[in-house]
């Protein structure tokens, strides 16, 4: 699938359950973290297919948020992140159209509509799951389509971005200069703020982030949160960074707060009578 505007192509691993008959089954939508080579980046047909299984059954796509092949060597990966896709959520803009996440919220968007068209969806359930950057593309696809009707962001990116200028260390990717911003970027990039976008959100939303989270900040994902509309849960964790707790912390982690992550997962794509 192209993703309208002459960039990367969509690209996934699709699954669902064999057989489904017409207007049976929930979409659910998951949309990786930042990055290009390492294997976090990269769609796996393991993750479409852990959640086709959940609930009731699931449209499942995992999506590549770079339009990425999928199974390629890691020296293609390597070669991407070295060239084409180098520092990629730094490059300046000149203008809103230019900015490469506008490529990648337009490439989850089509993603959506190609979901809708397939005639075992049900017509009324889209769930997008999504932590740091995939957080991000899950926001602004709750902002951008009234189609979505459950969300699960954890740790998101992407919101808050003029924070930094009034003293608040904003989520990436940050308005500095070193980071090569420029006044153009300064301009446009309230476009891409998800703490604007959330705010024509309809979706139950369920958020996580950690206190100790210092790339994704409490301050920033709390900005995008208060504005958001409809439903909406935040799930908090002392000891979380931006990677899930590990030692002691994990198994509490698990508990309070992972523990409901996947019951939210479940809710949204229960068999329906």
């Amino acid at each position: 699938m192209n993703c309208g505007e002459g960039g990367a192509p969509v690209r996934g691993y699709l699954a669902m359950p064999r057989g489904a008959a017409p207007k049976s089954l929930p979409i659910c939508l998951f949309a990786h973290g930042a990055g290009v080579r390492g294997a976090s980046n990269r769609s796996r047909i393991e993750v479409a297919l852990r959640y086709a299984r959940q609930g009731g059954g699931a449209i499942a796509l995992d999506l590549n948020a770079h339009g990425m092949k999928n199974g390629q060597p890691q020296s293609y990966y390597d070669q991407l992140d070295k060239g084409p896709l180098k520092g990629y959520k730094d490059w300046p803009i000149a203008n809103r159209e230019d900015y490469y996440f506008r490529g990648m919220y337009l490439r989850i968007q089509r993603a959506l509509d190609y979901l809708c068209s397939r005639e075992e969806w049900d017509g009324e359930r889209v769930l997008v799951i999504g932590g740091s950057q995939g957080g991000a593309q899950a926001a602004a696809l709750c902002g951008l389509d009234k189609r979505v009707t459950h969300a699960v962001i954890r740790e998101p990116g992407m919101m808050d971005l003029g924070g930094s200028l009034v003293g608040r260390k904003s989520g990436p990717p940050w308005l500095t200069e070193e980071h090569g911003v420029t006044e153009a970027f300064m301009r446009w990039a309230p476009y891409f703020d998800m703490a604007f976008m959330l705010e024509h959100s309809h979706a139950k939303l369920l958020f996580e982030c950690g206190w100790v989270d210092m790339s994704c900040t409490p301050s920033s994902i709390l900005a995008g949160y208060n504005v958001a509309r409809g439903e909406k849960t935040i799930y908090t964790y002392p000891f979380r960074p931006h990677y899930s707790p590990r030692g002691k912390y994990r198994v509490e982690w698990d508990r309070l707060v992972n523990k409901r992550y996947s019951e939210f997962i479940q809710e949204a794509l229960k068999k329906r009578p």
